[in-house]
């Protein structure tokens, strides 16, 4: 068998093809969840914010880095399904906790309109401390 180029274009089309489907059948199916990582400060030792991590629970209940499959739900305009559904959880979990938490964002997601009306939405029904850094500028709404 000779190696040609095509065969290459032709594996990662259905590399695509399969992980946009387990994309979409992990939004369909409620697997995508946020996880939260504590932010300490090196002098007190103390949690001082948790930052949202998002994660893709596979069909075997695995957890998937966004590593694995953010680029191509950019390109398959799933990504702010992916960020909507983090920012909700995320205000979900956090709406009795008294901690701040980061939810990281890009310029991408703040100007996307459904993004940006459900982090308002959100805001307006169930304050939390939110801290959304953002690039260079980082903006900080609380209770």
């Amino acid at each position: 068998m000779i190696y040609e180029t095509s065969m290459n274009i032709e594996h990662e089309y259905e590399q695509n093809l399969k992980w946009s489907k387990r994309i979409k059948d992990a939004i369909e199916n409620d697997r995508i969840e946020p996880l939260f990582q504590p932010i300490v400060d090196t002098k007190t030792s103390k949690i001082v914010k948790y930052e949202a991590l998002m994660r893709m629970i596979d069909e075997k209940g695995e957890y998937l880095s966004p590593i694995h499959f953010l680029e191509l739900a950019k390109k398959n305009k799933l990504y702010p399904k992916l960020t909507k559904i983090i920012i909700e959880k995320t205000f979900e979990i956090f709406k009795n906790i008294d901690a701040q938490v980061a939810i990281n964002l890009s310029v991408q997601d703040v100007l996307n309109e459904d993004v940006h009306s459900t982090i308002i939405k959100n805001l307006k029904t169930t304050p939390i401390k939110l801290f959304l850094p953002l690039a260079q500028i980082q903006m900080m709404v609380l209770r």
